[in-house]
């Protein structure tokens, strides 16, 4: 069967650095690979091969750069999201057998394929934005709806609404699609992929005291820091050190000033900031225990990463990505400092489980489809059941 596959994606293919260019690289490459792919769109970057164009010009770039310096941070990003749909849908080739936009909201350029007997693929990288709405107003007591938040809300419902499938990164993500009204067979679950062979474990010499990294520190609510820090506290481990890496908490709100109060009052916690990719993999192999508490993740890169380096992870139901609990990695519910902190001081007493985790984690990661393979292959299942 003969099809071609155009890719929409907001990441940077030019740059390895920027987080949904790691996830959409492996879809680039397998597309490419099989002479699946008829054009790809992406937002930044230098154009290397011939079915590559950068949807931001130079002209464009400085406008959006302008708006940046100009609005506030959110309002800013949705619309440069919003100018790189219009300019992609504009960018478009002579629509393709299938076209598939990475991360949801890009609706003109779904609209533009509608008429069209094209098969429109959306990548869910998050919950359904309903599911993390509700959880944010159960978090806070407050309906999460600014004039931003509402237009970004409107665009990713219409978004869902117009796709033919959906490709969810992870089962969890695909359960709250499936909770809010979308039919299971309109998805098919591809999980993400990391480096394997820069990943790697390392010989690891465990310290004297309990060393536990914590590798996407930040005031998110959905990110679920304060219950990390709520459980450390709790925690009755001599010569505990938590490591915090991330950009930091936010102190213009009053939950980032509480939280960093909270953090300041709590004895072990080591902020060590933003780190690249070698010192990521250097503090996964030191870490006796990597954790990470997020309320809502599609499917956290940062436990990819440390499952590949054999590292003994702790996370919860709505973050486990892979983990199977209890042999690859253990999962907690969401919000429940009790768990969590039970789960540490078990891990933090017994070595052999640790080491146990990890290598099943290693095993669990290598026996993993490739994200751009699993992808590649559902959209010929998908054509084939049209019968095409």
């Amino acid at each position: 069967m003969s099809w071609q596959a155009s890719l929409v994606t907001y990441a940077d293919l030019g740059e390895s650095g920027n987080l949904k260019t790691k996830a959409v690289r492996p879809l680039v490459i397998a597309l490419r690979k099989e002479k699946r792919l008829k054009q790809v769109l992406y937002r930044f970057g230098k154009e290397e091969f011939a079915d590559e164009r950068a949807i931001f010009g130079s002209c464009s770039a400085l406008v959006i750069k302008l708006v940046k310096v100009i609005l506030p941070s959110k309002f800013s990003r949705l619309f440069e999201e919003q100018v790189l749909d219009w300019l992609a849908a504009f960018k478009l080739r002579a629509v393709p057998e299938i076209l598939i936009v990475h991360p949801i909201r890009f609706r003109r350029a779904l609209k533009k394929a509608g008429n069209s007997a094209c098969l429109k693929m959306i990548v869910a990288t998050t919950a359904h934005p309903a599911f993390n709405n509700d959880l944010i107003e159960v978090e806070t007591g407050k309906v999460p709806f600014s004039l931003v938040e509402r237009w970004k809300y409107k665009i990713e419902l219409d978004s869902i609404y117009e796709a033919d499938h959906i490709i969810a990164v992870s089962e969890f993500v695909k359960d709250t699609y499936v909770r809010y009204g979308v039919s299971p067979e309109r998805i098919s679950v591809a999980s993400l992929n990391v480096d394997d062979r820069f990943y790697m474990p390392e010989e690891h010499v465990s310290a004297s005291a309990l060393r536990v990294f914590y590798p996407a520190a930040s005031s998110g609510l959905l990110r679920g820091t304060k219950y990390l820090v709520e459980a450390w506290s709790k925690l009755e481990v001599p010569g505990k050190m938590l490591l915090m890496a991330g950009g930091g908490i936010d102190q213009r709100t009053r939950y980032g000033r509480e939280l960093s109060a909270r953090i300041a009052g709590c004895s072990g916690i080591v902020k060590v900031g933003v780190l690249d990719d070698k010192q990521m993999r250097a503090q996964y192999n030191a870490a006796d225990i990597v954790v990470l508490p997020s309320l809502s993740e599609g499917c956290p890169k940062t436990v990819l990463e440390a499952m590949c380096c054999g590292a003994a992870v702790i996370t919860t139901e709505n973050a486990r990505g892979p983990i199977v609990h209890g042999v690859s990695g253990f999962v907690v519910p969401i919000g429940d400092c009790g768990a969590l902190k039970d789960a540490i001081e078990l891990l933090a007493g017994d070595p052999a489980l640790r080491r146990m985790l990890g290598s099943n984690a290693r095993r669990r990661i290598e026996s993993l489809d490739g994200f751009g393979h699993a992808v590649v292959c559902i959209c010929g299942e998908l054509l084939s059941a049209r019968g095409e």
